[in-house]
């Protein structure tokens, strides 16, 4: 799709006499530059997404690792999880970490923005941390279970 938009806007900048009806040649001139960049771009970027796979979710002995490697990384240990729950907002299934102290997450969370999207998180779903099996290449059920088995390996304990 971004190859189409940005060979039409290509066709802008080359052919622009043929897109004048109502206007001189230098505004579909002009729009097919700013298409050319602007659909160039964001062509590069989702190819960039789909190449390049990132981890998201990273599970060791110790910790549960949320956006490993990036500036906005959570690192949650395993003693401070009390289980996972499955969350449904508008037919979207959301894995929610359910934690014992909440508020102490959100308290040492420095940035403003992702604080108070901590605290909506809690106030609506009961948990700061929430996320969705779509970001990762398994299904819902399989990553559920792959977690309550990571925290039941690590907190020695059992799922009722």
């Amino acid at each position: 799709m971004g190859c189409v938009l940005v060979a039409s806007s290509i066709a802008l900048i080359l052919f622009p006499e043929k897109f004048t009806h109502r206007y001189s040649e230098t505004v579909p001139f002009a729009i097919g530059i700013v298409g050319t960049l602007f659909f160039g771009a964001c062509t590069i970027a989702a190819l960039r997404i789909v190449i390049f796979k990132k981890i998201a979710l990273s599970i060791d002995n110790n910790t549960l690792t949320i956006n490993p490697g990036k500036k906005n990384t959570t690192a949650l240990r395993w003693n401070e999880i009390s289980g996972f729950k499955e969350v449904t907002v508008a037919s979207q299934k959301f894995i929610s970490v359910l934690l014992y102290n909440p508020e102490k997450n959100i308290e040492a969370e420095t940035n403003s923005i992702t604080k108070r999207l901590l605290i909506y998180n809690l106030k609506h779903y009961n948990s700061p941390y929430c996320f969705s099996a779509n970001a990762y290449e398994t299904n819902h059920n399989m990553l559920l279970n792959m977690l309550n088995e990571a925290w039941m390996l690590n907190t020695h304990k059992t799922i009722l």
